[in-house]
């Protein structure tokens, strides 16, 4: 990484019970104030990604998950052209629990439909929730100037299998 650039990392973490409902934060505060996040936080020094992600999880929901690591989404912003955010991408499976929000936000578990259809969802999120989903490791760049996505690149990973062309399963399943 270019000595210039500033790396803040953070993590993000798609809780799904046995119906494919995701347990989701509604931001009280910015950046995506009021719209609906995955679980995650900033890494603490000398954390982690994966113990990151299962502090936030349990400081935000009260939680304890064993978390799958999936991916990669950095974010760079021409009008803080210094700064790299990298998001490490989890994914876990917990039992359907009542859940309480916090000083974070609310929280609720979610349809799937609701994370894929972008409305009042962080706008990144269905662009790269199917590899979630999939399980594929990815690694995810989205470029943006100000308020506005310039444009975006995912692709898999060397960590990957790759996709399968047709498995005929489309199952979440928790290994």
């Amino acid at each position: 990484m270019d000595e210039s650039k500033q790396l803040l990392e953070y993590t993000l973490c798609f809780v799904f019970d046995e119906n494919k409902h995701c347990l989701m934060l509604q931001r009280r505060h910015p950046p995506h104030q009021g719209l609906w996040n995955a679980l995650g936080g900033k890494l603490a020094d000398g954390e982690s990604a994966g113990q990151c992600c299962v502090r936030e999880v349990q400081e935000e929901a009260g939680l304890t998950i064993v978390p799958r690591p999936g991916g990669t989404v950095e974010c760079l912003d021409e009008q803080q052209p210094g700064v790299i955010y990298r998001l490490h991408v989890f994914s876990a499976c917990h039992a359907r629990v009542e859940v309480k929000g916090g000083r974070e936000g609310e929280l609720a578990w979610l349809e799937l439909e609701k994370l894929t259809s972008g409305r009042r969802i962080v706008h990144n999120i269905p662009l790269f929730l199917p590899l979630v989903l999939t399980k594929f490791w990815f690694s995810a760049r989205f470029f943006y100037r100000g308020d506005y996505l310039r444009n975006y690149a995912i692709n898999l990973a060397e960590k990957s299998d790759g996709m399968p062309l047709d498995t005929g399963d489309n199952t979440l399943r928790g290994d």
